[in-house]
């Protein structure tokens, strides 16, 4: 499906130019997945111990009994005591928080991408913690001659399914557009989506 509606658009846009300059040439997109991959992450906890409103005579758990909790879960999931660090006076102004002798911050990090969605859970533990924010920095392309590479193969492809149409073969490329726009490798929140490298290519035809 994705070839075929690839080819009607680039088959229309391929005739109007043959008809128009006379050139042969067709001009086709490709495509191909890739991920970013994490060189550092960090995220931001608080833990807020003000006292809440109960319909029991339970006594809530007080800052230590939390900051025990919550240094207990972290350790568990392996992660260092030199990845948790509480957050000093200086570092809140950096973060604009507001300071409050009820609330307690730790800044959580890690360079192994493995550990990033075990740390993002922590925010889970309950109503007293919360993730205050998260930053996310990006490895430039370790592999972008693989990735084009496979984008130009999806790109021959698809120039196939257009000549076919047209009762033409494919020649030699002509020129190549790099669309890929994403060069900022940072980021406000981690994502492992997959994302698309395109390229325009156009081949003459024979």
């Amino acid at each position: 499906m994705k070839l075929l509606s690839v080819a009607i658009t680039f088959l229309i846009a391929s005739f109007a130019t043959v008809a128009q300059t006379n050139q042969k040439y067709i001009e086709v997109a490709g495509t191909a997945d890739y991920r970013k991959q994490v060189a550092h992450f960090e995220a931001v906890f608080t833990i807020n111990a003000t006292p809440r409103y109960s319909y029991n005579d339970e006594q809530p758990p007080t800052m230590e009994d939390l900051q025990k909790r919550f240094l207990l879960k972290a350790t568990e999931m392996g992660l260092e005591k030199n990845q948790i660090q509480l957050i000093t006076d200086e570092k809140r102004a950096e973060l604009k928080m507001l300071k409050s002798e009820n609330t307690q911050s730790y800044v959580v990090e890690t360079t192994n991408e493995n550990e990033v969605l075990g740390i993002i859970s922590l925010q889970d533990m309950g109503a007293w913690i919360y993730k205050f924010r998260e930053k996310v920095t990006y490895k430039p392309f370790a592999n972008k001659e693989k990735i084009i590479a496979l984008a130009l193969k999806d790109a021959r492809e698809n120039a196939n399914v257009v000549a076919k149409a047209m009762n033409v073969r494919v020649g030699e490329i002509l020129s190549i557009t790099d669309h890929y726009y994403e060069d900022q490798l940072e980021a406000a929140y981690y994502s492992k989506t997959v994302r698309k490298y395109r390229i325009a290519v156009r081949f003459e035809i024979k």
